[in-house]
């Protein structure tokens, strides 16, 4: 029960934590985005200081697609964390299980051979 919670404490921190993020990161995708295009456009214009000015970054970089499959990502990776969490907390909650009925079989196994005893002692009582 203690390693449940424990378990489940680590696991609500990180779900914390990653949800803050990605929230965060979803509320600023345009900012990233026009972080991205300024950062393109000195890259354009390094380009053409090199002389190679057919070459158009637009074409191959889209800051937009870039930060959308990034947010993405991170939702997957959210998901992944949650399903996870769900896996470990039903396999601890078995293993408790199974952990209660091997204790209940052992004290019924004990009382069983509690019991065997009293008789075999009534038996050799009775045939002496």
């Amino acid at each position: 029960m203690i390693l449940l919670i424990i378990v489940g404490a680590i696991f609500a921190g990180l779900f914390f934590t990653l949800g803050a993020s990605i929230g965060r990161f979803t509320e600023r995708v345009g900012f990233y985005t026009s972080q991205l295009n300024g950062q393109l456009d000195s890259l354009d214009a390094l380009i053409e200081r090199l002389g190679l000015s057919n070459v158009d970054l637009r074409d191959v970089v889209k800051p937009g697609a870039l930060a959308d499959a990034l947010g993405v990502v991170l939702s997957g990776i959210a998901g992944f964390l949650s399903d996870l969490f769900l896996i470990t907390a039903r396999s601890i909650n078995s293993h408790m299980d199974m952990a209660r009925l091997l204790a209940h079989l052992h004290r019924r196994h004990r009382r069983r051979i509690r019991l065997q005893g009293r008789t075999d002692h009534l038996r050799t009582v009775r045939s002496g």
